[in-house]
């Protein structure tokens, strides 16, 4: 069986919670015995040594880039399906698709759809959505934030969707928005990497906690951790300068791409960028995500809880996850600072959250790696019916 993997991301250096996901269901493809085939959009330009893993990891990659194109918008408020993209990888896709016969074809996001439309009815044509992008410039507004990347309608997403056979969502609520949406065959492919549990940090009496968030620099984590982040002031102004009896302004600590988007910080400490997210883990008790809408599965919230981390996080935060645990559903803000006014009083309460967490985690990787292996192996066998 050889299969066809077509991507704006690259699958390495794996960094990204959208990288990784396309990692994740091209692996699960060779371990189902196929030949993985990647087609790499460059629109972000090449790393020469992610370019390496990939030809490492892949049967053939090509490289492809937009080659001087510019998107136009379609519609005053929104792009349009196809707006980006380009004629290049259109041709490239197109010379693919008549020279090699492909028993599948995995598209990623809605608006590399067209790509689908080149392959003839006998190659199973498969589009993994990552995130809904119908309606979510109206999101954005609704929260005060300006619409960025790509958005659409809620029609013409569902119009993307109808090309292909099989749609992969990443999470159960999207799964049921894009049923409603498109007459297409939708799978929930949940994402989960293995659990990485790290030791906990041994606290001495008297040491506070050490809250972290890690994350990019995108308008949504910005809005959440500003949003926090004066939260904490004004609780630490009615406290006269401190959080509960035992954290600090310096024990909240901020890890990553966001360190680059942040104004002056006074309850957090920038600790700016980490060459490997698992230092950042090893300095903290808990992770934090004070995620404010937003749509998609929070993959930062997924790599708190692989790390072995009690993680915190409003509703928003761990959308679409397959564990109910109360710390994981926190309404707002303001709830947030209530958990960690009490945590501050007792931080030996966040190991034992933490394990319980680890045992939450262990069985959602297992129940998520079980259906992504059953999917795959449809796809493998080119299966609709199972």
């Amino acid at each position: 069986m050889r299969a066809l993997v077509i991507t704006p991301t690259p699958t390495h250096p794996t960094t990204q919670g959208n990288r990784a996901r396309v990692f994740q269901i091209a692996s699960t493809l060779k371990q189902q015995g196929a030949t993985v085939d990647l087609l790499y959009y460059a629109i972000d330009g090449v790393d020469s040594a992610g370019l390496e893993k990939m030809q490492e990891s892949w049967d053939t990659v090509t490289v492809v880039g937009p080659q001087g194109y510019r998107a136009r918008r379609s519609f005053p408020s929104h792009w349009g399906l196809d707006d980006w993209v380009s004629p290049a990888l259109l041709e490239v896709t197109r010379a693919i698709a008549g020279a090699v016969r492909y028993d599948a074809v995995i598209v990623n996001y809605v608006w590399c759809s067209l790509l689908l439309t080149l392959f003839p009815d006998s190659t199973l044509r498969v589009l993994d959505t990552h995130d809904a992008f119908g309606g979510r410039r109206e999101l954005a507004l609704s929260v005060g934030l300006e619409p960025h990347w790509y958005y659409t309608s809620v029609e013409e997403e569902g119009r993307g969707l109808d090309r292909a056979d099989m749609v992969l969502a990443i999470q159960s609520e999207e799964g049921e928005y894009f049923r409603g949406i498109t007459a297409s065959r939708v799978e929930v492919v949940e994402y989960a990497v293995p659990p990485n549990f790290l030791p906990a940090r041994s606290l001495k009496p008297g040491q506070p906690l050490a809250i972290g968030y890690l994350g990019s620099g995108n308008p949504w984590n910005v809005k959440g951790v500003a949003a926090l982040e004066a939260a904490l002031a004004r609780a630490a102004d009615a406290a006269n300068g401190a959080l509960g009896e035992a954290v600090n302004p310096a024990r909240f600590l901020l890890f990553g791409g966001i360190t680059r988007s942040m104004g002056p910080l006074r309850m957090f400490q920038n600790c700016g960028m980490v060459e490997d997210v698992c230092d950042a883990y090893l300095r903290i008790d808990v992770a934090i995500n004070p995620m404010i809408g937003g749509t998609g599965l929070k993959i930062k919230t997924v790599e708190g809880l692989a790390f072995g981390r009690m993680v915190l996080s409003t509703k928003a935060g761990a959308s679409g996850l397959g564990i109910a645990h109360p710390d994981l559903l926190h309404e707002d803000i303001d709830s947030l600072v209530t958990r960690l006014k009490a945590l501050a009083r007792e931080p030996e309460a966040a190991a034992a959250v933490a394990e319980d967490m680890k045992t939450a985690y262990a069985g959602f990787y297992a129940a998520v790696t079980a259906q992504t292996a059953a999917t795959m192996h449809n796809i493998v066998l080119g299966r609709l019916d199972d």
